[in-house]
């Protein structure tokens, strides 16, 4: 017999994406399940699509927005409170993910093995390109703010277990354990989204619950390094990468975790504003900032792309070898280098991309530079990807979204501007590397001023939010 499970859906105006979900639900190889749609405060009509399509299904509407983690804990609640704990399980999945019709069951037959495991994850294929796993689950690293997945965008994956143990799952398709909720507690509402799933493994595993990937359980979902906003990586991922941190290292040990991400965050934040980008610096600092005075929740911030000229061809001799940033996501990108195809069709076109998410554009480009994620040369290895872009004398850098430090190794340099489907010509070349030192100055100045009052701050977030 198979042990029932609820499912809880969190939808914020997704509305055609959480009806394919539903649809594909009604499909699947398990037969004892009940289903519950968490509605963030949509103004798509998604509401109104549900209860016209799947009327009999539970729905409950919040008056605001709560974000991933807000949504997720609202369901669960509904469930451990109101049906005395008759779900063995939780099967939590995001709006636009895309399932098989075994999903559930390998999840729930991994966890039926091994009554320690607390989470079990699917493994997460690209929903664009499904030779890719984009993620199994990863692990935290402890020398610096960061994670090291497992296969994170990597093509056509050979796997010798079914299951593999790590720090944290996605929540994108998770099964959890409703005793396992009893001692770790649900997710942590401070985080709103991002960095909620990563905090949530390791409290299941400070609870001597195991969390696993499942790799026979297979779900469809847009790669993550692909799809998050700049509000998602400056914002969230500052001030939620922090509050992780202070909740699950040691005193000693977050010293000089603390260290390293506040020197690089600034750096990176005071290139961004030399470069024109003040908005996304403002962004940034204004995560650190809600960390420093406890502002949880969610933020909105406007984004805005300062005023450039558009670019004028005389030739396409001219243009012979061109160098794409890695600053953008995979639709940027691939807009971009459709643009400059059609100004320079002639021309070769490379691209520098960390070697996590290479994989994505293995196909569209004559040679990628891969920047290892991993790597623990600092500004140093740094150095030597520009040095070699530099001794290549690419004719022409386009920067797909936000500004890239490596924009100063090519004398001519242009942004994409996704709304006219322009380019632009940019004043980050070789002319202004000044720029690139100067932030790394300002950058390593602050830090030191930063450092001491997040440290202390983190004191008072060290105890867990969870209930």
């Amino acid at each position: 017999m198979n042990p029932k499970v609820a499912i809880v859906i969190v939808n914020w105006n997704k509305k055609e994406f959480v009806l394919r979900l539903l649809t594909q639900l009604q499909m699947i190889d398990y037969d004892n399940f009940d289903i519950i749609i968490v509605d963030n405060a949509s103004t798509d009509g998604s509401v109104e699509a549900i209860r016209e399509r799947f009327p009999n299904l539970k729905l409950i509407v919040n008056k605001e927005n709560l974000g991933g983690t807000g949504g997720f804990n609202t369901g669960m609640r509904y469930f451990l409170k109101n049906n005395n704990f008759v779900y063995k399980y939780i099967w939590l999945l995001d709006n636009d993910a895309e399932v098989e019709i075994d999903t559930l069951k390998e999840l729930v037959k991994a966890m039926e093995e091994d009554e320690k495991i607390g989470i079990a994850g699917s493994r997460i294929i690209d929903i664009n390109s499904r030779d890719i796993t984009i993620e199994a689950g990863a692990f935290f690293r402890w020398d610096t703010i960061g994670v090291k997945p497992l296969f994170r965008n990597k093509k056509n994956i050979q796997f010798s277990h079914k299951t593999y143990e790590v720090d944290y799952v996605a929540i994108c398709s998770a099964l959890v354990r409703t005793k396992a909720i009893e001692e770790a507690g649900f997710m942590d509402d401070r985080f709103f989204i991002f960095w909620d799933d990563m905090d949530w493994g390791l409290q299941f595993k400070k609870n001597n619950f195991k969390v696993v990937s499942v790799f026979t359980s297979v779900a469809y979902h847009p790669a993550f390094t692909e799809k998050r906003s700049p509000l998602v990586d400056f914002y969230y991922g500052y001030r939620n990468a922090l509050l992780t941190y202070a909740k699950h290292s040691g005193l000693l040990q977050r010293l000089p975790i603390y260290l390293r991400h506040i020197r690089y965050c600034s750096k990176v934040l005071f290139f961004l504003g030399l470069t024109g980008r003040w908005d996304l610096m403002c962004m940034g600092f204004a995560g650190i900032k809600d960390f420093l005075i406890g502002r949880w929740g969610g933020k909105t911030f406007k984004t805005k792309n300062k005023e450039l000229k558009k670019i004028k061809v005389d030739s396409n001799k001219e243009i012979n070898k061109i160098i794409f940033l890695n600053t953008g996501n995979r639709e940027d990108i691939y807009n971009a280098l459709k643009a400059v195809k059609v100004l320079f069709p002639k021309a070769r076109c490379d691209l520098i991309m960390q070697d996590d998410r290479a994989d994505i554009f293995s196909k569209e480009f004559n040679n990628i530079i891969f920047i290892k994620r991993d790597n623990r040369g600092g500004l140093i290895y740094l150095f030597f990807i520009f040095l070699k872009i530099l001794i290549r004398n690419y004719d022409l850098a386009v920067i797909p979204n936000y500004p890239s430090p490596f924009s100063f190794s090519v004398k001519k340099v242009c942004h994409y501007n996704p709304i006219t489907n322009d380019l632009v010509l940019s004043n980050e070349n070789l002319k202004n590397i000044w720029k690139l030192f100067l932030s790394v100055i300002f950058g390593e100045v602050v830090s030191i001023f930063l450092l001491p009052p997040v440290y202390v701050r983190s004191l008072i977030y060290n105890k867990s939010q969870h209930e």
